[in-house]
């Protein structure tokens, strides 16, 4: 949704649920953009930045700050709805229904045909890629991998887990 939006050109907002959800976003906009998190702008709890390109919004933020969408609706050209199946909050369905940017675009994991919220606000899924497991050059389908058990332990500091450091 990055690439996405930064193609497009546009300021973009995204909208998160959970601080997990943000700093995902912190760490893949770093990792594929370069941003700093000095860059990256953030509206949660006692913060209110707009970014020169991408701004991260905490959703309870923004249903306690209604009366600072009109600011918001003026700056952003790209609104990106992360987990966008969750999105059944009047306040939030009320904040996309108004926002007035030229492109919407709703990512989610998780689709269910019966989840009417999610096509009331977007319309039919567009594109769905659907995890297919094989044999590739760098990677090996689920029936192909075993497990060994190591002594490998990961310490972390915070209640989140961050999967890109895991990973590295």
């Amino acid at each position: 949704m990055a690439a996405l939006a930064a193609r497009l050109g546009h300021r973009t907002l995204v909208l998160c649920l959970t601080n997990q959800i943000r700093e995902s976003w912190m760490n893949d906009l770093h990792k594929m953009f370069g941003l700093k998190r000095s860059q990256i702008g953030l509206i949660q709890q006692g913060t209110w930045k707009i970014g020169e390109q991408f701004t991260l919004a905490s959703v309870s933020t923004l249903t306690r700050r209604y009366h600072r969408w009109p600011e918001l609706f003026d700056q952003f050209g790209t609104l990106i709805v992360d987990e966008a199946d969750a999105f059944n909050s009047p306040n939030m369905t009320r904040f996309i229904i108004q926002c007035p940017a030229k492109n919407l675009l709703g990512i989610t994991a998780t689709d269910s045909p019966k989840n009417f919220h999610l096509r009331a606000l977007f319309g039919p899924p567009v594109r769905r890629i659907l995890p297919v497991q094989k044999d590739t050059a760098s990677s090996h389908a689920l029936n192909e991998v075993r497990i060994t058990e190591t002594e490998f332990t990961f310490q972390y500091q915070s209640q989140n887990l961050d999967w890109h450091v895991l990973s590295d």
